[in-house]
């Protein structure tokens, strides 16, 4: 319950951050490409940090070979479940999943 309750805080800092910018710009860009449902990017990124922490969510983290996923991952979750090495260790697409 920790975990959630530091990812909830985090999408609130999040959301206050964005209530401070100047944010039209980047709303018509992602709106235009596809990305935004509406033209309000803060109320779009609040209905989806809800959904987030009320569900689960699939992220998918991608990039070259030796690019630091694991590592990224292994930190963003504040344990070592992925294996790390300076050459490619990884061989294989992980599936994890939070469990009680």
């Amino acid at each position: 319950k920790l975990k959630s309750e530091s990812l909830i805080e985090l999408m609130k800092t999040v959301d206050n951050t964005f209530q401070m910018c100047p944010v039209d710009s980047l709303s018509e860009i992602l709106r235009k490409e596809g990305h935004l449902k509406s033209r309000n990017l803060l109320q779009e990124m609040s209905k989806r940090m809800k959904n987030l922490a009320g569900q689960k969510s699939l992220v998918i983290i991608a990039g070259e070979t030796n690019g630091g996923k694991s590592t990224f991952l292994n930190l963003l979750l504040g344990v070592d479940i992925l294996p790390t090495d300076v050459l490619h260790c990884t061989f294989t697409v992980c599936k994890i999943v939070y469990s009680d």
